[in-house]
C-alpha cells in the first residue's frame, strides 16, 4: 500500500515539476500555442501592473518582463517588490519557481502564452492549430471559425499601450499596463 502512495505522490509531483521541456500549451480544448523562441523577440526589460480577472475574482500585481541573453522571463512581484514568482523560458525549456505564499491561479505555460500573444512581433505568432488575425491594434486567435482569445491595445505601440487580453473559452480577462519600459 504504501509503494502505491509513494508512486502516486511521485507520479504528482512530476507533472507539476519545473524545470520541464515545452513547445506548445494548450489555451483552449484543441488549441495549441507554439512558444516564440526568445531569440527571435526583441531585447528588453519592462515594468509592468497587471490586473487578472475571473469569475468574481480580482487580482492586481506588477510584473517584470525581460528578454535577454536568450531568455524570456516574467517575475511576479508582490506589493513590497520581493519576487511572488519567476517563469523562464529559454531554448524550449520551461522554468517555474513560486513563494509559498503567494499562489496564482494561472498555471505558468497559460500566463507565459498570453504575454507572448501580447508582445511577441506577430510574424512570429504561428500555429498549425490557431489562426492569428492581426490589425494595427487587436490580435485574435481562432481555432477553426470559434474565436479563443482576442487581444486589444489602446495605441499603435504595443509598449506604450493598456493591453486587454481576453480568453473567450475559459473566461478571463487581463489588463497590463507598462510602466517602464527599455530596450536592450
Amino acid at each position: 500500500m504504501k509503494l502505491i502512495i509513494l508512486s502516486s505522490l511521485f507520479v504528482l509531483v512530476s507533472c507539476t515539476s519545473y524545470p520541464k521541456p515545452l513547445t506548445t500549451t494548450a489555451i483552449a480544448p484543441g488549441a495549441e500555442f507554439t512558444f516564440v523562441d526568445s531569440t527571435n523577440i526583441e531585447a528588453f526589460t519592462a515594468l509592468q501592473k497587471v490586473t487578472v480577472t475571473w469569475e468574481e475574482h480580482k487580482l492586481t500585481f506588477n510584473v517584470q518582463l525581460e528578454n535577454a541573453d536568450g531568455a524570456f522571463h516574467l517575475v511576479g512581484l508582490t506589493p513590497v517588490f520581493s519576487r511572488s514568482f519567476l517563469i523562464s523560458y529559454s531554448k524550449g525549456i520551461l522554468d517555474f519557481k513560486e513563494h509559498p505564499y503567494f499562489k496564482y491561479p494561472v498555471k505558468p505555460e497559460n500566463m507565459l502564452a498570453d504575454f507572448q500573444m501580447a508582445f511577441a512581433d506577430s510574424q512570429y505568432l504561428v500555429s498549425n492549430q490557431l489562426k492569428v488575425k492581426v490589425s494595427d491594434q487587436k490580435r485574435e486567435f481562432f481555432t477553426g471559425n470559434d474565436l479563443i482569445q482576442s487581444i486589444t491595445y489602446s495605441k499603435q505601440s504595443r509598449w506604450e499601450s493598456e493591453v486587454n487580453i481576453v480568453n473567450h473559452n475559459n473566461d478571463y480577462r487581463i489588463k497590463i499596463e507598462t510602466l517602464q519600459f527599455e530596450s536592450l
